[in-house]
């Protein structure tokens, strides 16, 4: 099937998912930039991390590209992967701080600009995600995947 046979949710989806991508690539890249030890010592001390990022943007990149085209497997891991497990490591960490006695309005009101860079970041990056999710469930993308052709039907017979 192609992309351009998509209906408008599923195509607003693919667009959230891209914007998922940018923003987690805005808040890496606030936080290298504001790194004390400075933005080229921060990058080359995080080899690993960049690696796995790197790859978890390569798949999310691909699974929404196979889902605009069709993928009913391709939306369903795009919900389990970095609609649950990633939105789960995104709200994780704020949410043990407070637990742990984190002060928010503390935090909050002595913030700077690469930590309100981050925040806005990280919210506008939760909020992509699960724009992409929405639209990808709604009842015309549910149709487009019903009518997306399968391993089974797709080879000639």
């Amino acid at each position: 099937m192609s992309a351009r046979n998509a209906p408008a949710a599923v195509r607003i989806a693919y667009w959230f998912w891209i914007v998922a991508i940018i923003t987690a690539l805005t808040e890496l890249a606030a936080r290298f930039l504001s790194d004390p030890r400075g933005p080229m010592q921060a990058l080359s001390e995080s080899g690993t991390e960049l690696a796995f990022r790197t790859c978890a943007y390569v798949l999310l990149f691909s699974l929404a590209t196979f889902m605009r085209r069709g993928s009913n497997v391709a939306r369903h891991l795009l919900t389990l992967i970095y609609g649950g497990l990633g939105t789960l490591s995104l709200v994780l960490e704020p949410i043990m701080w407070v637990a742990d006695g984190g002060d928010a309005l503390s935090f909050i009101s002595e913030a700077g600009l690469a930590m309100w860079s981050m925040i806005i970041s990280r919210v506008l990056h939760i909020v992509a995600v699960w724009g992409g999710v929405i639209f990808a469930y709604r009842s015309d993308a549910g149709a487009y995947f019903r009518r997306a052709p399968t391993a089974q039907t797709a080879r000639p017979r």
